[in-house]
């Protein structure tokens, strides 16, 4: 059975979901709102205990929508590198992360999924930052209002 990452519009909830029940990219959630599908990744049953692991420590780590961009600069160049070795960067700069560092050590196909699924999650929790700090743009400022002296009315 092939499992898809999802998140839901209204809870932001991340999660796998059978790809059987993903209907043109969406899903219904627990919460009653609508879940995406994040990406074109697939990962299988024996990956959710993976995929579950690397979502709870972004949680419990604090990993927000501003930081995620900085976490995945450091998976970059992850192909280039050895397998785990992305993972190595992550934990130095997010220490909760390190768990699952310790989870794939010593299995390089373990440590390239890993590092997938932190893209895969971090993408999306990257795309829910709020425009909501940045200034609409000025508007012209309005013509100033004639004042009654201007119409010979001086009481």
């Amino acid at each position: 059975m092939l499992l898809v990452p999802v998140q839901c519009r209204v809870c932001s909830q991340i999660h796998l979901e059978s790809a059987l029940v993903v209907v043109a990219g969406n899903v219904p959630c627990e919460c009653g709102g609508i879940a995406r599908a994040l990406s074109d990744q697939a990962y299988t049953a024996e990956d959710e205990s993976l995929f579950d692991a690397v979502v709870s420590s972004l949680a419990s780590s604090g990993v927000s929508a501003l930081s995620a961009p900085q976490l995945l600069v450091a998976l970059d160049a992850r192909m280039s590198l050895p397998p785990g070795a992305a993972l190595h960067r992550l934990s130095d700069l997010q220490p909760g992360l390190a768990v699952i560092e310790l989870i794939a050590m010593g299995d390089a196909e373990t440590a390239r999924k890993a590092e997938s699924i932190f893209e895969t999650v971090l993408e999306a929790l990257a795309a829910t930052r709020s425009r909501s700090g940045l200034a609409p743009p000025l508007a012209p400022a309005p013509a100033p209002a004639p004042s009654r002296s201007q119409g010979g009315d001086n009481r």
